[in-house]
């Protein structure tokens, strides 16, 4: 059989062998199969989480770009159109932010749009067209309901309009179209026409890459919008781009972070991976135990064939082919099944998820995944069959045709002295000791499904969303006024005491409030005696490791960077004091000492800021002791002692 072509009856034996075992047959197709359903699984659910969390980001960011590049000319904007390397380039113009007091809590941006950057922005109109003639506007039905306007084209839209740190002007729109506003964006858009664009904001004449731009020079220009070829390493990518067009270096870049949080560090890849191996070996051992099983119960029939010339090569060939035609069966049948687990599941796993809330529970699927899950389970069964098919290729066809399970290990023992007691549960242990190889792999195997078992329900139960919620706030819920958090509001327009007591006193009485902590906040410039403005020069204004770091975080230089010297010659730092209440100060992390309500509470005490270097290391601007003094917007000054030194805390109440 050596020397002639018999693939044909080799694979007619083994397929007439693998027929002879239909009940081991479906053992063998359910292993396969189960293997399968835990690799789809795993693919379907953690490829439909990686991609719905990549799209919650991109939500939050305002766009699917890849990166951007902000505040240019017309110019400018042409020479990053032209490069060769990129797959997409759009752009808008900025042109205003509302300020209609009905927009308020809901930040909108005015600008011109083009169709492709209005689809990168999810901006682009699901009813009605883009903004064509000078009077017409696109915006979200979360700010036509602000403004009390119906969805509907053809509506008169009045916003009043605040062009860079000009007076806002009112202008009349008219409805040309709406999409559906996205309540976890950071702001809200407007759509406007370019004629009005042009009108309205007028393109600047100085580049902002040759001199930096604020709030008071934005309208009128480019914001680019690009994809690259891949969403990989888009920082180096970027800087290349930058590179390309001969910008400077400090050209304001924006990277689409949905993009850079896909690439996953090396925590997230090494948990990836041991799910990975523990599916794979959990399937290997069910699989390997299956075939190790089939081969021994076989082990006569194959030295029968060895009898009549069948080589070693031709037997494995035999032992894979069953293996590979059970696959045909069990990997389908894997990926159906778990798929439909993968579905149900997914509700499951995203409701302990912090973004499960404004994301749907559909399952994302892709041929990758069937791919994915096909492949690795075929990888384990191939893995698997390593072994018996070496153990059937090597069998020795007299001894296979003497073969009996444990024999050699019950040769070596010597006859036992005296008759045991025969019962059930000694001839089970007798015949789990004559083969105690298997006996570890068949233990290891549902070990190892036990401990797949027990790792996924950790992750899902093991997670406790109220200590994630307390890590980053104390409160269940914090009320302020709305002008704190709209980036559109001057500065000075901001009201920091927006809340009054009485509905303090009136929130205190609703049901389910257990406690109620406050905190009143004045951005004020320290006052300081000579004796403190001494200590500020020791251990701050005259550090050189203050200064140094200073310089790293600024990041400037120049003549307009700011300066520990220029705080030195103001006698001055920047500063906020805050009043605080009882429930506040108990959750500082981390005080230097304990902190001691009953004497904080006098109102001789403050509880002192530092200079932080690192998040472990910092220098104290005031130790305990220390005497400083506090203004107030009327001018009156207040002494107190320093109590801690951690942050510019007053008691209050």
């Amino acid at each position: 059989m050596n020397k002639i072509k018999n693939q044909r009856v080799v694979n007619v034996i083994a397929d007439r062998t693998r027929k002879a075992g239909k009940g081991r047959n479906i053992i063998a197709v359910l292993a396969i199969a189960l293997t399968t359903v835990l690799f789809t699984t795993l693919f379907t659910v953690g490829g439909s989480i990686v991609k719905k969390q990549q799209e919650e980001t991109m939500r939050q960011v305002g766009g699917s770009a890849h990166a951007g590049f902000k505040y240019l000319l017309p110019e400018e904007y042409e020479i990053v159109k032209k490069d060769k390397e990129l797959k997409e380039v759009s752009y808008r113009i900025v042109v205003a932010d509302a300020v209609n007091q009905e927009l308020l809590k809901l930040h909108t941006e005015v600008s011109f749009y083009e169709d492709l950057d209005a689809k990168f922005s999810f901006c682009y109109p699901e009813v009605g067209h883009m903004p064509q003639k000078e009077d017409e506007i696109v915006t979200s039905d979360l700010v036509l309901g602000k403004l009390g306007i119906p969805c509907k084209v053809g509506e008169k839209v009045t916003l009043s309009l605040k062009i860079n740190d000009h007076e806002p002007i009112k202008k009349t729109f008219t409805l040309s179209g709406y999409f559906k506003g996205d309540t976890v964006a950071q702001s809200q858009i407007a759509l406007v026409s370019e004629e009005y664009a042009k009108k309205a904001a007028p393109t600047p004449a100085a580049s902002a890459m040759e001199t930096a731009v604020d709030a008071s020079d934005y309208a009128g220009r480019i914001m680019a919008d690009f994809n690259f070829k891949s969403s990989f390493q888009l920082e180096k990518q970027a800087a290349e781009l930058v590179k390309r067009c001969g910008f400077p270096e400090s050209i304001d870049t924006g990277l689409n972070w949905a993009y850079i949080g896909g690439e996953m560090d090396m925590e997230m890849t090494l948990l990836i991976a041991v799910l990975l191996f523990v599916i794979l070996m959990s399937g290997y051992l069910i699989i390997y135990n299956i075939f190790y099983i089939n081969v021994y119960h076989d082990i006569r029939y194959y030295g029968l064939l060895k009898t009549i010339g069948t080589t070693g090569r031709q037997l494995r060939r035999m032992v894979r082919r069953q293996a590979y035609m059970l696959s045909l069966y069990g990997i389908p049948v894997g990926v159906i099944v778990g798929t439909a687990v993968g579905k149900l599941l997914l509700p499951v796993v995203m409701g302990r998820l912090a973004f499960s809330r404004t994301a749907d529970t559909e399952v994302v699927l892709n041929v990758w995944i069937f791919a994915g899950a096909a492949v690795f389970s075929f990888i384990t069964v191939f893995i698997s069959c390593i072994k018996p098919c070496r153990i059937a290729s090597k069998v020795s066809p007299i001894e296979a045709v003497r073969y009996t399970e444990g024999q050699n290990e019950t040769a070596k023992k010597k006859k036992a002295k005296k008759t045991k007691r025969v019962s059930p549960r000694s001839m089970a242990f007798q015949n789990i000791r004559r083969n105690r190889k298997k006996i570890v792999v068949v233990v290891a195997s549902l070990s190892m499904a036990l401990v797949m078992l027990n790792s996924i329900y950790s992750l899902l139960q093991g997670f406790d969303m109220d200590k994630f919620v307390s890590s980053m706030t104390v409160s269940d819920f914090s009320v302020a006024d709305a002008t704190l958090d709209n980036f559109s509001v001057d500065y000075d327009s901001i009201v920091m005491d927006g809340v009054t007591k009485e509905f303090l006193a009136a929130l205190e009485k609703q049901k389910g409030i257990e406690d109620v902590g406050n905190i009143y906040m004045k951005e004020i410039y320290p006052t300081f005696t000579d004796e403190a403005a001494a200590l500020l020069e020791k251990r701050i204004f005259g550090n050189p490791e203050v200064k140094k770091n200073f310089d790293e975080v600024t990041g400037m230089e120049g003549d307009d960077a700011p300066c520990i010297d220029n705080y030195r010659e103001q006698g001055r730092i920047d500063g906020k004091v805050y009043g605080v209440g009882k429930m506040v100060m108990e959750s500082l992390e981390n005080p230097e000492g304990t902190l001691d309500w009953e004497k904080f509470s006098t109102g001789k005490y403050v509880i002192a800021t530092r200079y932080e270097i690192t998040d472990e290391k910092g220098i104290n601007y005031f130790e305990p002791g220390d005497k400083v003094t506090v203004s107030n917007e009327a001018g009156a000054t207040r002494e107190y002692e320093v109590l801690r030194p951690r942050i510019c805390l007053i008691p209050a109440e």
